[in-house]
């Protein structure tokens, strides 16, 4: 007479032939990302320091460029947003007059339109009836991909380029930027570095920004690297491409353009 397996046995061997299939499988999903970050992506072109255009990226990272691209889609919120056609965005000073009574003396008094996408950055600066004031080329700092032009300004050194780009009017600025061929929202090399892909600062009035606060006595808990910079020796300025954790530049990259601001 036959002797039936017992049903908890059954049980217990397809638990276990289960917990070593999920096992095995964890381990080789772990082994082929291991294996992808050795190989890195593979590219299809070169994208170098002064590849402004995201579209050359794209032909690398599809993906990634598409939603960038999405940032030109039309959206709204309840608390405001471009919603409407391709034409500019509406004015919040003649939605809600108090704005306009806020801004006096400041060029935002006369023109104040809902936000639109990164993909917008650029022209709807451009646009603004806020051109009709003079306006420091110092605007584009966050509004362009402007760092080839900086290098050109300062002769290699785009700190130094930063620095003498005050003195040129917005229009003037903005032309050397077109007949330049950078005439590009803040892009993909602004953030990324264009050999390792790893997140980076480019604009250099935040890396002075931060240096300052660096060597300031502000309290800083929500930002270990700066702590950890202050008890060290001080011989070389805070550099956060050097020092910061991946999730402080998660914050610093998009913070070196999305400030309060006051271009004079």
């Amino acid at each position: 007479m036959s002797r039936k397996i017992p049903y908890k046995a059954i049980v217990l061997l397809a638990l276990v032939a289960l917990a070593s299939a999920l096992i095995t499988g964890l381990l080789v999903n772990i082994y082929e990302r291991k294996a992808e970050a050795r190989r890195g992506a593979v590219r299809l072109v070169e994208v170098r320091e002064d590849d402004t255009d995201p579209a050359h990226w794209g032909i690398n990272w599809p993906r990634q460029y598409d939603s960038y691209k999405r940032t030109a889609e039309a959206t709204r919120t309840r608390f405001g947003g471009h919603g409407g056609s391709e034409a500019l965005p509406a004015q919040k000073i003649e939605r809600d007059p108090w704005l306009r009574r806020m801004f006096l003396g400041y060029a935002f008094s006369l023109d104040y339109r809902d936000r639109r996408g990164h993909a917008y950055m650029l022209y709807d600066q451009e646009q603004t009836e806020r051109q009709s004031k003079p306006q420091s080329g110092s605007c584009l700092h966050c509004h362009a991909s402007i760092m080839p032009l900086y290098r050109q300004l300062g002769d290699g050194d785009a700190t130094a380029g930063f620095e003498r780009s005050y003195a040129y009017s917005y229009g003037e600025l903005n032309q050397m930027l077109h007949d330049a061929g950078h005439a590009h929202p803040v892009s993909c090399v602004d953030c990324h570095d264009p050999a390792t892909m790893q997140l980076r600062i480019t604009r250099p009035g935040f890396i002075q920004g931060i240096q300052m606060l660096a060597e300031s006595d502000a309290p800083v808990p929500h930002l270990p690297s700066l702590e950890r910079w202050r008890r060290g020796s001080r011989d070389r300025p805070y550099d956060p491409n050097a020092t910061a954790s991946r999730n402080e530049m998660r914050s610093f990259t998009c913070g070196q353009c999305h400030v309060e601001y006051y271009c004079g």
